[in-house]
Formats: structure tokens, sequence, C-alpha cells
């Protein structure tokens, strides 16, 4: 697991209430996952594999 400082959290959890707020449900640990799959991947780590 990564070291977390700054200002991530508080803008990942910021992203989570802009999009609950748009009407997707989404919660901190989601941006989280995502954040780290785009990181870890690139913009193929965040296409939906389902």
């Amino acid at each position: 697991m990564t070291r977390r400082h700054g200002l991530w959290p508080s803008r990942e959890k910021a992203k989570a209430d802009e999009l609950s707020a748009a009407g997707q449900r989404t919660g901190l640990r989601t941006i989280q996952r995502m954040r780290r799959r785009y990181r870890e991947q690139g913009l193929w780590g965040l296409v939906d594999g389902r």
C-alpha cells in the first residue's frame, strides 16, 4: 500500500462527493481503486472489464 500524504485524501473525498451528488453513487474506496489502476495501467486500467 502506498503512503497517502498531501492533498490526495481530501481530493479523493471531494471527487466521491461530487460524483455522488451528480447521481453516480461513488465511494471513497472506489475513487482510490480507480486512481491506483490509472497509475499502474494508464487509461486501460479504467476500462470496465466485465
